[in-house]
């Protein structure tokens, strides 16, 4: 193990006032900054466009790199909001790397040496490397400060507006970042993938056409001159000859079957996502990542079917987030979901709305196990309810298809039994929900030296089980990438497949 040697000296004098604080406030916390970096940094602070600046400007565009994205983080604009944050998270671990690279920690103090400028050249060409190649900081310490930067601007900008910053916590979790932005899932090139659901996509266009299935039976009979009643015609009606039936259409109306008109519900799909899962739960943080990168997917699909009046809805301990269909994107509509990749992934991830939000640290809460299922579903149903100005007791019944996914730890000694797990979550769900589809994902542990088994239950499905590859082995069992993988397809496959079920 190397030895850093420390070297306190004056360093040169700084002409700038606060550059020659924030050097002197480095230090106290035995952080070298020295005089040209604490300069940069103080001109970076105060900079109209902080992503131009010559020096640590250039740390936006590891950001960039890292995360994938085709564009800037966030604007300009709303990045000075977070600048005081930018020596926290960017500033301080890139000098304290840099020190630890150069063998050298060079502190601006009371005393003076000769060695200090040697060193703090040494301090300097070790930032300018790590401002210069994502792999020096390693690319997820770029996606978290990339997520801290902009919540921190957004809680800001919310202040200002008087409204609640509290949807917005300090803390973004580094793990899941890094899971959803760079370890994007394998689908392993299954062909079938690039169908989704034929059979919802024409059960949409038969609503959109005005085709009238046989819902609810016959109410009565009736006279109708319109040629679109004719399949409902009576028998009676049919057998008239040729001449006589054009007459009776034109002038009397002919006895036709009277059906009511299908039910037109008001939104097309809401979809769910109850997370139970508790601060520090690993498997939990591998649901969550996988529910971000199906999401975007679903979005594209259900738009493509023609159901841009549905509802995505994250709710877990972190924060309750509504997504919508309606996408206003170039060329969207023959895009295939299951291709979504690269730039493409990581620019509908950022434009979503679910960063940086989805991707905080929880808060711990105090919540009765038996109490928790109930307040996912309060929380996940408000925004929903604000932004479609419905009362939250009665917004789910606007839509034509409900579902609900709910993933937590599994509790018993017992394998899962998925009719008792839903018999006991209908308590809840029906009061609110009525009759919708369901889903669970469980986990349950194999032992303290092996990761726990994923076990994907639903309606009208065998149970599946998924397995996340165990620390530090080649590869046998699989890829995390392929895990990921699998476990979209589920969340996605079980999601669509509620367009087909029977009508609530």
């Amino acid at each position: 193990m190397s030895v850093m040697r420390v070297i306190i000296g004056t360093g040169a004098r700084l002409a700038n006032p606060d550059a020659a604080h924030l050097r002197a406030s480095f230090a106290e916390r035995h952080v070298p900054l020295p005089g040209p970096l604490a300069e940069a940094l103080a001109r970076i602070l105060v900079a109209p466009q902080p992503m131009l600046d010559p020096v640590w400007g250039r740390a936006f565009g590891m950001m960039v790199q890292s995360l994938g994205t085709s564009g800037a983080v966030a604007s300009q604009k709303l990045l000075k909001e977070a600048m005081h944050r930018f020596l926290l998270v960017v500033a301080e671990p890139v000098l304290r790397r840099a020190a630890v690279r150069a063998g050298v920690l060079a502190l601006a103090g009371t005393g003076s040496g000769p060695e200090i400028s040697e060193a703090e050249g040494k301090i300097i060409r070790e930032v300018d490397a790590a401002l210069r190649d994502p792999q020096v900081m390693g690319q997820p310490f770029w996606v978290h400060a990339a997520l801290d930067l902009t919540a921190t601007a957004l809680r800001g900008t919310r202040a200002r507006a008087r409204l609640t910053a509290d949807a917005f916590p300090d803390q973004i979790d580094p793990a899941l970042a890094a899971l959803v932005f760079l370890n994007p899932p394998d689908f392993g090139g299954d062909p079938r993938r690039e169908k989704i659901q034929r059979k919802a996509r024409q059960v949409s266009a038969q609503r959109r056409a005005g085709i009238r299935p046989k819902e609810g039976g016959v109410a009565g009979i009736l006279q109708s001159r319109q040629f679109d009643d004719l399949p409902d015609a009576l028998m009676s009606e049919l057998i008239l000859p040729r001449s006589l039936f054009a007459n009776k259409l034109v002038h009397e109306g002919i006895l036709v079957r009277h059906r009511p008109p299908r039910r037109d519900p008001r939104r097309d799909l809401l979809t769910l996502m109850l997370h139970q899962a508790g601060p520090g739960d690993g498997m939990g943080v591998l649901v969550q990542a996988a529910w971000a990168d199906a999401v975007i997917r679903l979005r594209v699909a259900l738009f493509q079917m023609g159901l841009a009046n549905s509802d995505l809805v994250w709710s877990g301990p972190g924060a309750a987030l509504h997504l919508g269909c309606q996408l206003d994107l170039p060329g969207i509509e023959r895009y295939p979901p299951m291709r979504i990749a690269g730039k493409a992934r990581a620019d509908m991830l950022m434009r979503s709305g679910l960063y940086p939000a989805h991707g905080v640290l929880p808060r711990p809460a105090a919540v009765a196990q038996e109490d928790e299922l109930a307040t996912r579903l309060r929380a996940g149903l408000l925004p929903l309810a604000r932004s479609l100005g419905r009362d939250v007791h009665h917004v789910a019944q606007d839509y034509g298809r409900r579902f609900v996914l709910v993933s937590l730890p599994h509790q018993g000694r017992q394998a899962p039994d998925w009719a008792e797990i839903r018999a006991r979550q209908s308590a809840v769900l029906d009061r609110d929900l009525g009759r919708c589809h369901r889903a669970c994902l469980t986990w349950t542990r194999r032992g303290n030296d092996r990761p726990p088994v994923l076990i994907g239950l639903a309606d009208g499905r065998e149970p599946l089980e998924m397995t996340p590859p165990e620390p530090g082995s080649s590869g046998e069992g699989g890829t995390l990438a392929t895990f990921m993988g699998q476990l979209v397809l589920f969340i996605m496959d079980v999601t669509l497949e509620a367009l087909d079920v029977a009508e609530a």
